[in-house]
């Protein structure tokens, strides 16, 4: 694509020109990989296809002039089409970030909801293992370099905002905690290596009028240990119910569907049926008809 050619059309947040491009050529410029293929820890992908109705169908992914790329879902908000909903982006600028891609969840342009970053393998900071600014660095004391990281959990608006993102290092090092304006969040005196849990919490806000009995703490603390909790609560926020769901109220009907025993969204899809929902008193009368209406188009 020759920057002589007249654009396509100015897209995103920086209202900026480009291209639409074929997967032959987001190849070529995505270091020789299928990027837009990659996936979210429970396996969702974003489906390739042409997001945009007016869009060519052979050209499914844009190309912004400055070498960034896309794939998923547009809105139109006043004079501008922006990123909106699921959709994978692909870095090219500036230079320390060439090959870090993000699946997940975009908002008027940005990321926004959950979603995953990461670093292709050809990528330059991940080949050296070496980021500048990261905000995570190597272990010991004085000066230590930063180093490049997978990200998995919440995001607003372009920043990382989560109680309790997971954080993969090159050397497979797993590390979860939470994350705050972009920033691991660490006590005075201390830092990410040491502060942040080996094993995945279940955070549980709590107001002075609540009363917790014995029993669902106990459940509470089992979950704590159930990596798929998280899973199954995105499952239900963002597609078997949806519509903007409560992150809330989703992560407690993720409770008590592990509870009974729907402990992975794997085993959700291949076992629910229809008349398991009936019975499910705990899930509000709407939401209940929403999921019985995915599963059923599932089932079909």
């Amino acid at each position: 694509m020759s920057h002589n050619q007249l654009f396509d059309g100015e897209r995103g947040s920086g209202c900026i020109g480009g291209w639409w491009i074929d997967r032959d050529e987001a190849k070529r410029r995505g270091m020789n990989e299928e990027w837009w293929k990659s996936t979210l820890p429970d396996g969702r992908k974003v489906d390739d296809r042409q997001h945009d109705n007016n869009g060519p169908r052979d050209k499914p992914i844009w190309l912004f002039v400055n070498g960034d790329m896309y794939l998923g879902s547009w809105e139109k908000i006043g004079l501008k089409i922006l990123e909106a909903g699921f959709g994978i982006s692909y870095d090219h600028t500036p230079r320390e970030v060439k090959g870090k891609c993000y699946i997940g969840d975009f908002k008027i342009g940005t990321c926004h909801g959950y979603g995953r970053s990461f670093w292709l393998e050809a990528s330059p900071s991940w080949k050296s293992n070496r980021l500048p600014r990261s905000e995570i660095k190597e272990k010991g004391r004085g000066k230590r370099k930063g180093l490049p990281y997978e990200y998995v959990g919440g995001y607003k608006q372009d920043v990382k905002d989560d109680k309790n993102a997971t954080v993969t290092l090159k050397d497979g090092t797993k590390k979860y905690g939470v994350w705050k304006k972009g920033k691991p969040i660490v006590p005075t005196n201390s830092d990410w290596w040491t502060d942040h849990n080996d094993e995945k919490e279940i955070v549980v806000d709590l107001t002075m009028n609540q009363v917790i009995s014995s029993a669902t703490v106990a459940v509470s603390l089992s979950l704590s240990r159930n990596n798929n909790f998280n899973e199954v609560a995105s499952l239900l926020e963002r597609e078997a119910i949806g519509h903007d769901a409560n992150k809330g109220e989703m992560e407690e009907y993720a409770k008590n569907l592990v509870g009974i025993g729907c402990h992975s969204v794997e085993f959700i899809k291949i076992y629910c049926e229809d008349k398991d929902v009936d019975g499910w008193d705990w899930m509000k009368q709407m939401h209940r008809r929403a999921f019985k209406k995915w599963l059923s188009e599932r089932n079909k």
